[in-house]
C-alpha cells in the first residue's frame, strides 16, 4: 500500500502540471498566494522617456539613446528628443532596455498573466486552452490601456484524436476521427476565436502508447487550417513525428525531441518550408534530468517575485529519465544545429509544467539556449521579434516608432551576459510602468481561498473534478468521468478498468480544492468527509492531499460501496486541514471493470 501512496503522488504531479486544468485568471486578491503580494498597478502617467539607456530594438542594438513612450506606443527613439513638460523622465545610464518578452509556449492557468508580467513577460502564446473567454481575450490585448496582466494568444482546443494526447486532463475536448473531419474541426475552431490550430502528433512516451493522428488526417488538417488563414503547429516528441509535420507543410514545431540528432535531410526539409522551433528548453531539460531551476528562488530580484506556488511549481519534479543521458544533449545539438541553419528558434517555457513557472522560467529559457550555443543576441531575438514574426504579433517584440510600448528595463547588459535580463529594474505595459508591492515577509497562501461555510458541497463544482488512472504513467488502468443530473440532484459517474500492468493499478477521479489544481486551501474548520457511491463492493479508498508542498504523501482512508462513508478529519494524523490541496477516490486492486457513481461528496463542519 506504501507504493501506491508513493505512485498516485507521483501521477498527481504530472496530471496538474503537465497541461493543468485552464480556468479563468484568478483576481489580485485571489488564491496561488495573491494575497500575499498585490498584483501589479500602473502608473498613471502615459508620457515616459527614458534616457542614456542601452537599446534593444528587437533586431539590432542602439548605444545610449533616448527613448519616448506615448499612448501605449514608442513614439520616438535618438539621442536629440524633445521632452513633453509632462513627461516622467528617468536616467537609465548603465540600463539596457529590452522590447517586453513573449513566452512562446505556455498552458495559462488561474494568474498566469499576472505572473508573467512580474518578470516583463508582456505577451504569452497558449497552446491548449477551451475558448471560455476568448471574446475577453481578444479585447484586452487589442487595449493599449493600463492593465495588470500579459497579453494572451491562443490555440484554443488541440487536434486530437479520442483518447489521445490532451484528452487525459478532465476537459472535454473535441476530437477527431479522420481526415474528413478536419475542414470543420478548423472551421469551428476559427469560429472559436482561436489564433492558430496546434496538432498532437504523439504515439506515446515511454512504455505508455497512445492513439494519434494519423498522416492523412495530419495533412488536412494544415491544409484546413490554410484555407482558413490560419498558421498550424504540432506537438511532436520524436525525429520521424517532427519530419512527418514538416512534410505535411506544417508551419512550426512547439517542442524539439531529443530522441536523436537532426541530419542533412531533416534541416533540408525545415528549410524548404520555412519551419520556426519552440524548442521549449526548460521542460525538455527537466524532463532528461538537467531541471537546475533552484537559482530562480535564490535569485535577488526574480526570487522575491514569486508566488508560493510559483516556488512549488518550480520545485516540482519530473520522475527520473530512463535515457542514458544522450537525450538532452541531443536537444542542445539540434538548438544549435536549426539555428545555424537559419531556422528560426523562439523561446518558450511551457510553463506550468514540474520545474516551470510563469514569468521566470522564460529567463532560464534564455539562459539554456546561450548555453546550447546562441549568443545573447540570439537569445534575446528568440525571445522578442522572432515569436512576434512566426505568429504575426504586429507591434510586439520590437522597440520602434509604433511598437506597443512594452519593454523590460535591466540592469547591466544582456547582450554580453544573458542572466542580466533577470536583473529587473522595470517593467512597462502599454506605456504604463508596473509598480510592485513585494510582502516584507512570507505570508502563507493556505488561507488564501479560506471559506467559512459550515458544508462544502464537492459535487457541486465539476470544473475542480478530473479523471485520473495509472495509464498516465504508464499502466493499462482508464478512467473517465461524466455528470448525471437527474430530479435537480447532480452525480459523477466514474468508468473504466483496473488493469493489470503497474505496480499498483487504480482507477477514479481527483477533486482540487483549488481552482489551481493542487494548490492548499484553508479548510481547518471542516471536521469531517461525507462519501456515498454506488458500485460493486471492492477495493475503494480515498486519498487526501495536504501540507505546507506538494512533496508530502497523501493520507489513505479506505472506504466501501453502498453506504455512507463518515471519515472524521480532525482526528486523521498527517492531515493538514489548513493546507488541504485534493481529495481523490480511487478503486484499486484486482483486475476488473470498475463504474461506480458518487452520489453525496461533502465536508462538513460538526
Amino acid at each position: 500500500m506504501k507504493n501506491l501512496l508513493v505512485l498516485v503522488f507521483i501521477l498527481l504531479i504530472l496530471v496538474t502540471a503537465v497541461f493543468l486544468l485552464p480556468e479563468p485568471a484568478a483576481p489580485p486578491s485571489g488564491v496561488d498566494g495573491a494575497a500575499a503580494m498585490a498584483e501589479p498597478a500602473a502608473t498613471a502617467s502615459a508620457i515616459t522617456v527614458i534616457r542614456n539607456v542601452r537599446l534593444f530594438d528587437g533586431e539590432q542594438v542602439h548605444a545610449a539613446t533616448n527613448l519616448l513612450l506615448r499612448d501605449g506606443l514608442v513614439h520616438s527613439i535618438g539621442s536629440e528628443l524633445d521632452v513633453p513638460a509632462a513627461a516622467n523622465v528617468i536616467d537609465a545610464t548603465g540600463m539596457t532596455a529590452v522590447p517586453g518578452l513573449i513566452d512562446a509556449h505556455v498552458h495559462s492557468v488561474g494568474s498566469a498573466r499576472a505572473d508573467a508580467l512580474r518578470f516583463g513577460v508582456t505577451t504569452m502564446l497558449d497552446m491548449f486552452r477551451p475558448p471560455f473567454d476568448f471574446d475577453q481575450m481578444h479585447a484586452e490585448r487589442e487595449s493599449a490601456g493600463p492593465t495588470e496582466q500579459a497579453d494572451l494568444f491562443s490555440a484554443g482546443f488541440l487536434a486530437t484524436v479520442a483518447g489521445g494526447h490532451g484528452t487525459q486532463y478532465g476537459i472535454d475536448v473535441p476530437t477527431l476521427a479522420g481526415p474528413e473531419a478536419a475542414s470543420e474541426w478548423v472551421a469551428a475552431r476559427k469560429a472559436e476565436g482561436s489564433d492558430w490550430i496546434k496538432i498532437i502528433i504523439e504515439p506515446g512516451w515511454g512504455k505508455r502508447a497512445l492513439p494519434t493522428l494519423d498522416a492523412a488526417t495530419v495533412t488536412a488538417l494544415i491544409a484546413a487550417a490554410h484555407a482558413n488563414e490560419l498558421m498550424a503547429v504540432a506537438h511532436v516528441s520524436s525525429y520521424d513525428d517532427a519530419l512527418l509535420a514538416i512534410e505535411s507543410g506544417i508551419d512550426g514545431l512547439v517542442h524539439l525531441f531529443g530522441d536523436r540528432e537532426v541530419d542533412a535531410p531533416f534541416l533540408a526539409a525545415a528549410q524548404a518550408n520555412g519551419i520556426f522551433v519552440v524548442p521549449t528548453t526548460p521542460v525538455l531539460a527537466a524532463i532528461h534530468g538537467h531541471d537546475d531551476t533552484d537559482w530562480i528562488p535564490a535569485h535577488p530580484l526574480l526570487g522575491p517575485r514569486l508566488t508560493a506556488a510559483q516556488r512549488e511549481s518550480l520545485a516540482r519534479r519530473f520522475p527520473a529519465p530512463d535515457d542514458d543521458g544522450s537525450a538532452w544533449s541531443n536537444v542542445q545539438a539540434n538548438v544549435i544545429a536549426m539555428h545555424a541553419a537559419g531556422i528560426p528558434i523562439l523561446a518558450g517555457s511551457d510553463a506550468q509544467n514540474p520545474a516551470t513557472t510563469y514569468g521566470a522560467s522564460l529567463h532560464h529559457a534564455l539562459r539554456l539556449l546561450v548555453g546550447t550555443g546562441l549568443t545573447p543576441l540570439a537569445a534575446l531575438r528568440a525571445a522578442t521579434r522572432a515569436p512576434a514574426n512566426a505568429f504575426g504579433l504586429q507591434g510586439r517584440g520590437c522597440l520602434k516608432p509604433g511598437c506597443r510600448a512594452d519593454l523590460l528595463l535591466v540592469n547591466g547588459n544582456p547582450l554580453l551576459d544573458i542572466e542580466a535580463t533577470a536583473m529587473i529594474d522595470a517593467v512597462w505595459k502599454n506605456g504604463h510602468r508596473i509598480e510592485f508591492k513585494l510582502p516584507v515577509a512570507p505570508v502563507d497562501s493556505a488561507s488564501a481561498d479560506a471559506t467559512p461555510q459550515s458544508s462544502i458541497d464537492l459535487l457541486s463544482a465539476p470544473t475542480r473534478w478530473m479523471a485520473a488512472a495509472d495509464d498516465y504513467m504508464g499502466g493499462n488502468s482508464t478512467a473517465s468521468i461524466a455528470w448525471v443530473d437527474e430530479h435537480q440532484t447532480r452525480r459523477l459517474s466514474i468508468t473504466g478498468q483496473v488493469a493489470p500492468g503497474y505496480a499498483f493499478p487504480y482507477a477514479g477521479a481527483m477533486w482540487f480544492t483549488n481552482t489551481i489544481p493542487m494548490q492548499p486551501v484553508d479548510h481547518s474548520a471542516m471536521t469531517q468527509l461525507v462519501l456515498e457511491f454506488d458500485g460493486p463492493d471492492s477495493d475503494y479508498q480515498v486519498l487526501l492531499f495536504s501540507g505546507a508542498n506538494q512533496s508530502l504523501p497523501p493520507v489513505q482512508v479506505p472506504i466501501q460501496a453502498g453506504r455512507p462513508n463518515t471519515i472524521r478529519l480532525d482526528s486523521i494524523n498527517h492531515l493538514d486541514l489548513a493546507r488541504l490541496r485534493a481529495i481523490g477516490v480511487f478503486a484499486s486492486g484486482s483486475e476488473r471493470e470498475i463504474k461506480f457513481t458518487i452520489q453525496q461528496a461533502l465536508l462538513e463542519s460538526m
